[in-house]
């Protein structure tokens, strides 16, 4: 996802907790932990665990919602490669967020067919 400010939040820029390490970026590693704080609304912390090291980085969004509503998905995704993350199709489970919000990347949302809703009988 790209901020207006025009900084993509994804991937993330991953900090190493070992000061030796320095910092790294790319969809690596795999998730380790997820949280937020009810004071900082657009903002996600993640750690990840690469290569036997542990590092951190802040998911950071315009839009509030949109991070609340991310939030539970990459809880879902605990233990998963960033990879796959990155990969996920999040227009059916973020809908309604913002028109103009788009997936990780940027990326268009993909369109929706309400059709597809109903249950099959």
């Amino acid at each position: 996802m790209i901020r207006k400010s025009g900084i993509a939040s994804w991937p993330p820029q991953w900090q190493s907790v070992n000061r030796d390490r320095g910092s790294v970026q790319g969809e690596i590693g795999i998730l380790d932990d997820v949280s937020m704080h009810e004071a900082i609304e657009n903002k996600i912390f993640l750690a990840i665990e690469h290569l036997g090291e542990r590092y951190i980085a802040i998911l950071a969004f315009d839009d509030n919602q949109f991070a609340k509503q991310l939030y539970p998905v990459l809880l879902e995704n605990l233990g998963q490669c960033l990879k796959e993350i990155g990969d996920l199709d999040l227009s059916h489970a973020l809908e309604g967020v913002n028109e103009n919000s788009s997936f990780l990347y940027g990326h268009p949302k993909a369109a929706h067919d309400p059709a597809s809703d109903r249950k099959k009988t």
